[in-house]
């Protein structure tokens, strides 16, 4: 069974960025070794680890609120 690792990071890097890029490093490293990926489903940090995990063919779920649309 796979295990399932949580990442919550900064939503400001952007593609490009050395944050960005280790992040989508860190997805696929994960994916590799068989673990699937959830985050706080925004964009910066979250979305670098779920695009890297995601090019490896691994499940991701965003877990977000929707505290933000008040």
């Amino acid at each position: 069974m796979k295990k399932t690792i949580t990442v919550f990071g900064s939503s400001l890097p952007v593609e490009g960025e050395e944050q960005f890029i280790f992040a989508e490093e860190l997805g696929k490293q994960l994916a590799i070794n068989n673990f699937n990926i959830c985050t706080g489903g925004f964009g910066g940090i979250m979305n670098a680890v779920s695009k890297g995990a995601l090019s490896e063919g691994v499940k991701t779920i965003g877990v977000t609120v929707d505290l933000w649309n008040v």
